[in-house]
């Protein structure tokens, strides 16, 4: 079947027909049926279809779609890879997001490459073992009580997506859409340091089923010497303590490549769970195009 507009009806026929090959599914999608069945209501998804593999794939930030995929084995993904060049031959970027463990993620990238995408990024699941108390106390030491901190409002949402897409890739690092950062927001999941009557710093998390995900933590340039990033992931971490018992795990996503970022992380207690999430992109033309994705015209 080609790709075509996808209702919730047909997503859950498509991956039930994957599902009835009676072998282990091989998937990257974690979303819950609310967040599908949300989501295929309020945008234009598109589904293909097939007995041993299923694609399902979101605009996001009307610029790309996030490809999720659904097969019998790594056979029957890599004979329907190709099927996404008919999306991507419409001047739409397709970003897979690869997750598990190893060596599962290091057999299903290559699929992808030897298809026309390119790693983008590699991202590891850190787990915040018992040291990361040493980085709380840190922070606690270093933070400023005369530094407000304060939750953000959903009126703080636009400025939140324009620092995020200013200071992180926008197919490679997950941006939340902005419907998403004012929900989380009104959630009191994202708290800012405001000088100058803007945001100066950040600090975003999500929380989900009893596990705390840092998501990220942002400070302007011009406002680093001052440390308030230590500030502002006391009074996050504070309030996780205080508000939210259930909580049993937190995890943060590093870029393994980056090893500054790593070699902090390390300081701070934190240890790969053997998580990892390979981040492709097509890449047919994509430095070329500056043209927004047209919805209108894919679902016509």
């Amino acid at each position: 079947m080609l790709i075509h507009q996808a209702s919730f009806a047909e997503y859950v026929s498509a991956v039930d027909a994957v599902k009835r090959g009676g072998r282990r599914l091989i998937s990257n999608c974690f979303l819950s049926a609310h967040q599908i069945r949300s989501t295929t209501r309020e945008k234009c998804c598109l589904i293909h279809a097939g007995e041993d593999c299923a694609f399902f794939l979101v605009p996001r930030h009307v610029r790309y779609y996030e490809c999720y995929y659904f097969a019998h084995d790594t056979q029957a993904l890599s004979r329907s890879i190709a099927v996404l060049h008919e999306i991507c031959g419409l001047n739409a970027p397709v970003c897979v997001p690869v997750i598990g463990k190893m060596p599962l993620v290091e057999t299903i990238w290559p699929l992808f490459a030897q298809n026309g995408f390119a790693l983008r990024k590699r991202i590891a699941r850190m787990a915040h073992s018992g040291k990361s108390k040493n980085m709380l106390h840190a922070n606690q030491l270093l933070h400023n009580d005369e530094i407000k901190c304060e939750f953000a409002g959903t009126q703080d949402a636009e400025e939140i997506l324009k620092m995020l897409t200013e200071n992180f890739d926008i197919y490679s690092d997950d941006i939340p859409e902005l419907d998403i950062i004012a929900q989380d927001a009104e959630q009191k999941r994202i708290a800012v340091i405001r000088r100058d009557n803007t945001i100066a710093a950040l600090c975003y998390i999500t929380m989900q089923n009893g596990i705390s995900y840092g998501y990220y933590a942002l400070c302007k340039e011009k406002y680093r010497k001052e440390l308030i990033i230590f500030t502002i992931n006391n009074f996050m971490a504070q309030y996780i303590m205080k508000h939210n018992s259930n909580i049993s795990r937190t995890y943060a996503w590093r870029d393994i490549d980056n090893k500054r970022i790593i070699h902090s992380s390390a300081i701070s207690g934190e240890k790969q769970d053997g998580i990892f999430i390979y981040r492709m992109l097509y890449t047919h033309e994509i430095n070329k195009r500056t043209t927004e994705l047209n919805a209108a015209e894919i679902c016509s």
